[in-house]
Formats: C-alpha cells, sequence, structure tokens
C-alpha cells in the first residue's frame, strides 16, 4: 500500500516535536508481550511447497510447550575443532 504525503504548510509558530519510539513483541498464539531477549520463532514449513511457510513469534513458556513435542535438530555446519 503506497501512502500520499500530505503538504503542509509552514507555520511560523509551529513546531515540531521528536518523540521516541518503541517497538513492542507481541505472541502471536496468547497475545503476551514478550520481554527483550526472552522469546522464540517457531517456523511451520509444509511438505507441500505450495503451501508456503508460517512463522510465529512466541514466548519462551510457549515455546517450550510445543518443543517438548517435538524432538531436536542438530546443528548444521562443521564441528568446532577440538582445543588443546
Amino acid at each position: 500500500m503506497r501512502l500520499a504525503k500530505v503538504q503542509r504548510r509552514a507555520d511560523p509558530t509551529e513546531r515540531e516535536i521528536e518523540v521516541a519510539r518503541k517497538t513492542v513483541l507481541v505472541s502471536d498464539l496468547s497475545g503476551a508481550e514478550i520481554a527483550d531477549g526472552k522469546g522464540a520463532q517457531v517456523t511451520i514449513k509444509f511438505s507441500d511447497a505450495r503451501k508456503g511457510t508460517i512463522v510465529l513469534d512466541v514466548t519462551d513458556g510457549e515455546a517450550e510447550v510445543m518443543g517438548a513435542k517435538g524432538r531436536r535438530q542438530a546443528r548444521r555446519g562443521r564441528r568446532p575443532k577440538a582445543r588443546a
């Protein structure tokens, strides 16, 4: 969606006020706020590629409950070298 810019007349008595912005991450399942560094993303991939991929933002607790029903995936890539 494209938004058009609104032209405003420059009024010398009007001042622009800068405000801070904060992004709040919310769980897609429960609607609870996710604290910084305490969330997880759940990715669902269908075997039928036409359905695409679904990504959910969830809290740590919700991810643990969902993960308890699944299995661990091995890490990919080379193993780190042993230190002497």
